[in-house]
């Protein structure tokens, strides 16, 4: 969870973009008489008014489906060109403003590049992950990540939004769905 923390941390005060959520600041949480919550790192960031997921269990109207997408695409655009890979692009991390702007969040597993690739941590959405992240052997700095993980991911968000919510693989599970990759 620090780790996690750490790089929402690291890219929301290096990566700038009004596609992406904006990190108004951390701190660390003191309170010794709750042991629970003590040193817990807390993000403060902008305000959303809802999420891709919840315009989806409602219903997206067709009208505002190709600016949701656009809007997407500009945000993952700009962390490409920032050397970064979200890594957990899903409906649920496309972020809605009140004024109905998109907003790319939870940065948690974001992976910095080093040239082509970077390395994330084994982990991620099943329904969203790519084939070579599937296979990919996990060596001491976690799974090789390049971008094209994200635009994989996004063609998933795609289908869903023109296909009112549904997965583009068959399977009762996400595992079954992604043996059918």
């Amino acid at each position: 969870i620090m780790e996690s923390a750490r790089r929402e941390v690291e890219l929301g005060s290096r990566v700038g973009h009004p596609r992406l959520i904006g990190l108004l600041g951390s701190f660390v949480l003191a309170a010794p008489d709750r042991p629970a919550v003590d040193g817990a790192i807390v993000l403060v960031m902008e305000r959303a008014s809802g999420s891709l997921r919840e315009l989806l269990d409602a219903g997206v109207p067709e009208v505002d489906r190709g600016p949701l997408i656009a809007g997407i695409c500009e945000g993952l655009a700009h962390l490409h060109r920032s050397g970064w890979v979200h890594a957990d692009l899903k409906p649920e991390n496309v972020l809605l403003g009140a004024d109905g702007s998109v907003k790319l969040s939870d940065f948690g597993l974001a992976t910095e590049l080093t040239g082509t690739h970077g390395y994330a941590p084994p982990m991620g959405t099943l329904d969203y992950l790519p084939p070579e992240r599937w296979r990919a052997p996990l060596g001491e700095l976690g799974v090789r990540i390049r971008p094209t993980a994200d635009i994989w991911a996004l063609g998933i968000v795609v289908h869903e939004v023109f296909s009112s919510g549904g997965s583009p693989f068959s399977g009762a599970t996400p595992v079954a769905r992604g043996a059918a990759v």
